[in-house]
């Protein structure tokens, strides 16, 4: 059995999981999520958790029950309180401006960039340099974030556009150690 397997999943209140013919959904209030799972872990709901058990012992059956926790854990915790990134963007004259469903980003080129904000994706823009992503499933908010990014300046002569944080409290830090060293992140 797998270390992360083993502990159940608490199940807040205002939540509800469901497990029905290999599927397992959790429904909150930030949404619904669902999740197919293998037929060689069992997942059952006791109470306020959800307790994952393997059928057999097999390695890769036991790389499963970890996985499927940390699934369950992670729509759990979208469905309650999402998920969020903070992208700060440095340089000169570089800014990023939030207007209705789109994203219109001067990182230095002729034109603006402009982006269609998804449906499932809140975009929030915090000061002239900062945007908060917010969504509900961690896996989508990695890729919406790096597609964002992908439009960047690519010139390794210079610093980069788009740093990534995770609390607004680390963009001070970030910003002193850019200015003095040229760390590429």
């Amino acid at each position: 059995m797998s270390k992360v397997g083993k502990l159940p999943v608490a199940i807040p209140a205002g939540v509800t999981v469901n497990v029905a013919n290999g599927v397992i959904s959790v429904k909150g209030p930030k949404g619904e999520l669902k999740q197919s799972f293998h037929d060689e872990i069992e997942i059952k709901v006791e109470g306020t958790e959800v307790v994952l058990t393997t059928k057999n012992g097999a390695k890769q059956t036991n790389a499963y029950h970890g996985l499927y926790r940390s699934l369950i854990n992670n729509m759990v915790k979208g469905v309650t309180d999402g998920f969020t990134k903070t992208l700060v963007i440095t340089g000169v004259g570089y800014r990023a401006e939030v207007k209705g469903k789109e994203l219109v980003m001067n990182l230095g080129y002729s034109s603006d960039y402009i982006a269609i904000i998804p449906d499932d994706l809140q975009l929030l823009q915090l000061q002239m340099e900062s945007l908060q992503f917010q969504v509900s499933t961690s896996s989508w908010l990695e890729n919406s974030v790096l597609r964002f990014v992908s439009y960047e300046n690519l010139n390794l002569t210079k610093e980069r556009v788009f740093v990534m944080t995770t609390k607004l409290s680390d963009v001070k830090s970030v910003r002193l150690v850019l200015n003095k060293v040229k760390l590429y992140v």
